[in-house]
């Protein structure tokens, strides 16, 4: 983005990225890589526009943040919230850390995928507790068209995080959760035998 030619730019850090990945993975991935550093280029205009609009609406310290953030690829563990994640990137905005997601899909219409807000709020409270802070702003980049959204961390969604950490220790500690049928549900091929109802995972093995 500092660059007069940003495409070429791009064009160069998706080649950088490539080698990158190449030594990182081996050959037996090179079909792979060149074929993802292929999609980048074809969708590479798109990409500059979408950096070109998020500068203009917030600024580029801001966008420079987010594309150079504080660090990447950090894992946090919390004993007492029994939860753990690989944040993606971790941004600093007054003062509060603010967790970013790297996605691959299309982002959605408005605002960010469900899942994605529970992701970001169950990292917020991980990064609330790492940092002795209040974070409350979570954030999204979808790399196609490279599209930013940003998302209050809400009550609701911190909710949830912890509705999903309790039923996976409630299998730990070998009780099988009801299944929640769902919109996937018709396309499941188990659909029709599909009866599970709360047990002791024990009883399923006698």
């Amino acid at each position: 983005m500092l660059s007069p030619r940003p495409e070429l730019a791009l064009d160069d850090a998706i080649t950088r990225a490539s080698d990158d990945s190449l030594l990182i993975y081996g050959p037996s991935y090179e079909q792979t890589i060149v074929g993802s550093a292929a999609e980048a280029r074809e969708i590479a205009m798109q990409i500059v526009t979408g950096l070109i609009q998020e500068k203009g609406q917030h600024g580029e310290e801001a966008l420079m943040g987010i594309l150079f953030p504080r660090t990447t690829g950090t894992t946090l563990y919390s004993e007492k919230l029994r939860i753990s994640g690989t944040v993606d990137k971790i941004v600093m905005a007054g003062g509060a850390p603010v967790p970013v997601i790297i996605s691959p899909s299309q982002p959605p219409k408005n605002g960010v995928y469900a899942s994605d807000r529970i992701r970001l709020a169950a990292y917020a409270m991980l990064l609330g507790e790492k940092y002795d802070a209040l974070c409350s702003l979570g954030a999204v980049e979808y790399v196609p068209g490279w599209c930013l959204r940003r998302a209050e961390i809400r009550y609701e969604d911190k909710r949830k995080a912890l509705y999903a950490r309790n039923r996976v220790m409630d299998m730990d500690r070998g009780r099988m959760p009801e299944a929640e049928r769902g919109k996937w549900c018709g396309a499941c091929g188990h659909s029709d035998a599909c009866s599970v109802k709360p047990s002791l995972l024990s009883s399923l093995f006698k």
